[in-house]
């Protein structure tokens, strides 16, 4: 692609540091794991709750938790197979 000038095959200008060729699928699959590394923090956080307070809602609220990060992370892998 053509930037400052000059033809480029690289995903970005070395001079300008403008994104010259986008991958819709692989921003989609950087998006699905940064959903994934939230989901795992997130998780992290209500087991530890459940440690601090075991009488509260937090395990059903973990479950649901762990179950979205699941499927978060079924959604990274289908995509990374066809990315990759």
């Amino acid at each position: 692609m053509k930037c400052c000038g000059s033809d480029y095959s690289t995903p970005f200008c070395p001079l300008c540091g403008k994104q010259l060729q986008v991958d819709p699928l692989r921003e989609l699959l950087h998006y699905a794991r940064s959903q994934v590394r939230a989901r795992e923090t997130d998780l992290k956080k209500k087991e530890a709750g459940i440690k601090r307070c075991p009488d509260r809602h937090w395990p059903e609220q973990a479950e649901k938790k762990r179950e979205n990060l699941l499927k978060w992370t079924a959604w990274c892998d289908a995509l990374a197979a066809k990315v990759d």
